[in-house]
């Protein structure tokens, strides 16, 4: 869905540390039915953020909705603006997996041992299925920074997809003016940080949990949906907004992640 952003009320935002951030100065845009919108305005982050947050709305990971808005002739991406957003630590979903080692024992008794904190979210948490589904969809669209969390509507969401598929200005802006050389360089250092297949150990190891069958059918989950989505609502609205070679980009993004995925598939020891 594309908006008209002149048919609607606007407000200067900042975040709850008190500062823009990267994407330079947000916005809260409000249409006729109330519904509130957060706007970014760079043409990398509005190509980012809607795909990210698209795709995610597509594979079933907990997010907002995106919609693209089009004001004086150029685009920008409203993000749902979710009035309980309150963001968390990644750290709070992280556990204290560990292995001990008998012969490191040495005969001090047990209560001398160093005790492990108790963790903030058990093993089984749903919470923790909602975190393990976004650490698997941060493999999907190769983003490489601290993960981004909240709270809303009693989910953990992820947001913040500004810096997803390892696109720079500099790329985004070759692509933008039909560069096909570009398209070339950047779809293949997309390929080269693609690595959904060791994705999930390096989940469980970022959150420190033990390998059960509760976590991986949560990373699973998003990954084994893809080969089924159809993304042809997401590319219209992409064609509207930006140039042939951003929108093939996008698709050739996609068709690897598939490629990775079946690739996986096919791998998978039979019982």
């Amino acid at each position: 869905m594309i908006l008209d952003g002149t048919k609607m009320m606007k407000t200067c935002y900042k975040d709850s540390r008190s500062h823009s951030g990267e994407s330079g100065q947000l916005y809260i845009y409000e249409d006729a039915d109330g519904a509130k919108y957060l706007v970014k305005h760079k043409p990398l982050d509005v190509a980012n953020e809607y795909v990210a947050h698209r795709l995610a709305m597509l594979l079933g990971v907990p997010t907002s909705d995106a919609v693209l808005i089009l004001e004086n002739g150029k685009f920008a991406v409203g993000i749902a603006f979710e009035e309980d957003f309150q963001r968390v630590n990644m750290d709070d979903f992280f556990g204290t997996e560990t292995s001990e080692d008998d012969d490191l024992d040495m005969g001090y008794p047990l209560d001398s041992r160093v005790q492990v904190a108790k963790v903030k979210y058990s093993d089984d948490d749903p919470h923790l299925a909602e975190a393990m589904n976004y650490l698997a969809f941060r493999h999907i669209v190769v983003m490489d920074d601290n993960p981004q969390v909240a709270f809303a509507h009693g989910n953990l969401i992820s947001f913040d997809y500004a810096d997803a598929f390892n696109l720079t200005e500099e790329m985004f802006a070759s692509l933008m003016n039909d560069n096909r050389s570009a398209l070339g360089n950047a779809v293949g250092l997309f390929k080269s940080h693609l690595k959904i297949d060791k994705g999930y150990w390096d989940s469980i190891e970022l959150l420190r949990r033990p390998n059960t069958n509760f976590l991986l059918n949560a990373y699973l989950d998003p990954v084994m949906n893809f080969p089924d989505i159809d993304f042809n609502s997401l590319f219209d609205e992409l064609n509207q907004a930006f140039s042939r070679t951003v929108v093939d980009f996008y698709g050739c993004c996609l068709q690897l992640v598939n490629m990775e995925i079946e690739k996986m598939i096919k791998e998978e020891p039979k019982a």
